[in-house]
């Protein structure tokens, strides 16, 4: 060892002290059995989780706020006074970092027109573009997340 070197442990004899990092989805949508479809679907996914799920605007807007995820999939349509463009605004408000994607049967060029406008980073019809959605959450993951071969070589 050179003189004045400090003697660092080697990330493989830490493996107990990296932290493993997930990509963390909040979905929102006024059906149960959308969410549950939603949520099979992204767990699917490898290093994404669900960090949580709301039927309402106003669940929504307090768990996002509260949990901070990476990327909050949100339907226009809800069932309470407000609606997943309220949610939007609010969000990107509160947190601008946040990815924001619209996911919705109202699909029309105006709804995607206003969401983008607002501050919305993707928008898929649920019914004709949810493989996109897929591929999209997959795409962020790599980007952002996934780590690096060199750091993927020193855990191995």
């Amino acid at each position: 060892m050179r003189t004045g070197a400090v003697n660092k442990p080697s990330l493989k004899d830490n493996r107990q002290f990296l932290e493993v990092v997930f990509m963390k989805v909040f979905l929102v949508d006024d059906s149960v059995i959308m969410l549950k479809k939603l949520a099979e679907m992204i767990s699917s996914i490898d290093g994404v989780e669900i960090a949580g799920q709301a039927t309402n605007a106003n669940d929504a807007v307090k768990s996002i706020v509260k949990m901070k995820p990476d990327v909050a999939i949100l339907d226009i349509h809800l069932n309470d006074s407000n609606n997943g463009i309220d949610v939007l605004k609010q969000i990107r408000k509160e947190i601008p970092s946040s990815v924001i994607i619209m996911l919705t049967n109202y699909s029309s060029p105006e709804y995607r027109e206003k969401c983008r406008a607002l501050g919305a980073d993707y928008f898929f019809d649920k019914v004709t573009e949810i493989q996109k959605l897929n591929d999209t959450l997959k795409q962020l993951f790599k980007e952002n997340f996934s780590p690096t071969e060199e750091i993927k070589e020193l855990v191995d």
